[in-house]
């Protein structure tokens, strides 16, 4: 009896925090690998515009360098695109032509910050120029006037992680948009975009 409780001894002894480590990563299951120093999202939007009540769609890329665990800087590009005026037009309906049309394209520097507890979980803020095109008809013909105001964006987002260093990105963001040229004053200053993309990072 007691050369098997020295011998058990013995054991424990030799196997020490190594052995505790490995059943606890065992316990616990693999650790996720480390995130790469660049993260790349890209995907589409559906935007809605509460102020007008007008919906549109658009497209979004971000590039994202991480600085931390916690926080990462990088360029983000928002495009939108809706019908304005009395005849409201549902997506991709070709038979319906709107009074009006405008179109935003924005590049924005941003900040991201990442939840510390919860690092799927992600906010960002970010400051930029927008394209702004808006078309209005005038008797047979469309005239198109163009502006460059300073935009404002800011919003949440999650990663699912589908593979390593893959992810399904669904956003929620907001952007104000300060456009103080009279001639494009029927596109609407803030939106609401609805993203859904896919991150590599």
């Amino acid at each position: 009896m007691r050369t098997l409780v020295v011998l058990s001894l013995a054991g424990a002894l030799l196997t020490g925090p190594a052995g505790r480590g490995s059943l606890a990563q065992t316990m616990t299951g693999p650790e996720r690998p480390p995130a790469l120093p660049v993260a790349l999202t890209a995907g589409g939007t559906i935007t809605f515009a509460p102020e007008t009540d007008i919906s549109g769609i658009g497209l979004a890329a971000t590039a994202t360098v991480r600085l931390s665990n916690a926080a990462g800087l990088g360029l983000a590009l928002r495009t939108w695109w809706g019908g304005i005026g009395g005849t409201r037009c549902a997506l991709f309906d070709d038979s319906c032509q709107a009074t009006q049309e405008t179109e935003v394209v924005a590049g924005i520097a941003h900040a991201t910050f990442t939840a510390p507890r919860a690092r799927w979980l992600y906010a960002r803020a970010g400051l930029g120029l927008a394209l702004v095109r808006e078309q209005t008809p005038e008797g047979s013909v469309f005239s198109e006037n163009r502006s460059w105001p300073l935009t404002l964006l800011g919003g949440v987002g999650a990663n699912v992680e589908l593979a390593p260093h893959v992810f399904v990105t669904p956003t929620l963001e907001v952007t104000q948009t300060f456009v103080g040229d009279d001639r494009l004053s029927s596109t609407p200053a803030l939106q609401l975009l609805f993203g859904f993309g896919l991150t590599v990072g």
